[in-house]
């Protein structure tokens, strides 16, 4: 049985929120640091595959773009992109990226190669945002739940469910921010 109109209203605005909470965390997090502990880098491949927190908020920005591309597709009625056999087959909970279990490399595309000054990426990351709400407010009702795009490793996923990875995603590289800055903090100490 589809979901009603309620169940959709109810399931936006619990993602939302939970998108929203996220993100205001993250800011709360970065907006204080200073450029020494913003581009900290770990320097140990065990610790977040060395990036700095400056390069984290930049694959954060590439994942959020590509999202908000595929919300694109689906608000213009775009027919959905093919997806193979193996997603198809394949379809992790989103939920689950936040756990930080399932360890992956980021795919090519998404990968950090430069740093942005913190206030220039913070600006950034709220206009894209502000454009990806936006865009999800267009996405026909019916969309919502069949419109569904591929992730590179972990299934494919309907709009409403790459609303909720997406927060998962945040949620999951935040944890990355602490524990970079945690092992700055570390450090510091033992000098």
């Amino acid at each position: 049985m589809p979901p009603t109109h309620l169940d959709l209203v109810k399931a936006r605005e619990k993602k939302l929120g939970r998108l929203a909470a996220v993100r205001a965390e993250l800011f709360a997090t970065v907006q204080p640091l200073e450029d020494s502990s913003y581009r900290f880098r770990p320097g140990e491949p065990q610790w977040n595959r060395g990036w700095c927190v400056a390069e984290i908020l930049l694959h954060l920005e590439k994942v959020e773009s590509a999202i908000a591309r595929g919300l694109e597709a689906a608000a213009r009625g775009d027919p959905p992109p093919p997806s193979s056999w193996f997603s198809r087959l394949l379809r992790l909970p989103p939920r689950w990226v936040e756990y930080r279990i399932l360890k992956a490399s980021a795919p090519r595309g998404v990968r950090p190669d430069q740093i942005v000054p913190k206030e220039a990426m913070l600006s950034h990351l709220s206009e894209l945002r502000q454009r990806l709400l936006e865009t999800f407010a267009r996405v026909p009702e019916g969309s919502l739940t069949c419109y569904r795009f591929p992730h590179p490793f972990l299934g494919t996923y309907n709009v409403l469910e790459w609303i909720e990875l997406l927060g998962a995603h945040e949620c999951r590289h935040l944890k990355q921010i602490r524990e970079v800055l945690a092992r700055q903090a570390h450090l510091s100490d033992y000098r």
